[in-house]
């Protein structure tokens, strides 16, 4: 009975969450796209920092919430490996506090994905590489769902320094986990991939997309 009430209390969960965003789509309709997923999770249509789909967007370190001119380990906001003021052995962190999530500073009702979130995009649509997106000549991953809706992520690349890497070749994109102190997770994809993959080995002060969900 107990494995039945946790159950059925999980899937109210859910259909809690499924009707709070739809609600909240309802009033920004122009702003998210249902997939069709089993959590009921919505994906924003655009990158940070963009305002269409095909967009690149902002390139961002790991828990930072502005873009800068390099990005390399002494630059970054919490220090570089060997001296790390947050996220690190002491506090025991692991997860991006919404103090630091890039997506929840520009709107309160997004938030940068989970490694859970990601892995659900992943497995539960089909993917698909598109060279010049709706002939705006950006390439990039085609995500879509069980119901038909797409979302589409362009393949930014990565800033290492002040060279942007992989500009229109590799889509690199944060989750708001860490892996250990030094790497973040990520989502990859490029023109090779038959499906995006998860990654665990991004460097925290690398410049990367992000794509929020509501939150």
């Amino acid at each position: 009975m107990k494995n039945f009430n946790t159950y059925i209390s999980e899937k109210l969960k859910i259909t809690k969450k499924i009707l709070g965003n739809r609600k909240k789509m309802l009033d920004n309709p122009q702003d998210y796209v249902d997939l069709g997923l089993p959590s009921g999770t919505l994906w924003a249509k655009c990158n940070i920092g963009a305002n269409e789909e095909h967009e690149i967007g902002d390139l961002i370190s790991w828990g930072e919430l502005n873009t800068k001119r390099k990005y390399i380990p002494d630059t970054y906001k919490f220090g570089n490996e060997k001296n790390l003021t947050k996220y690190n052995d002491e506090d025991k962190l692991t997860k991006l506090e919404l103090t630091d999530d890039i997506a929840h500073y520009k709107d309160k009702n997004m938030c940068l994905p989970s490694d859970e979130q990601f892995t659900e995009l992943i497995n539960c649509t089909e993917q698909k590489w598109v060279k010049n997106y709706n002939d705006t000549g950006v390439n990039g991953m085609l995500f879509t769902g069980i119901n038909d809706e797409s979302l589409f992520l362009p393949a930014a690349g990565c800033k290492i320094n002040t060279v942007n890497s992989d500009d229109n070749r590799k889509g690199w994109y944060f989750t708001n986990s860490l892996y250990s102190l030094q790497f973040a997770r990520f989502v990859s994809f490029d023109s090779m991939s038959s499906k995006a993959r998860l990654y665990s080995n991004g460097n925290r002060y690398i410049g990367m997309s992000m794509r929020p969900v509501l939150s």
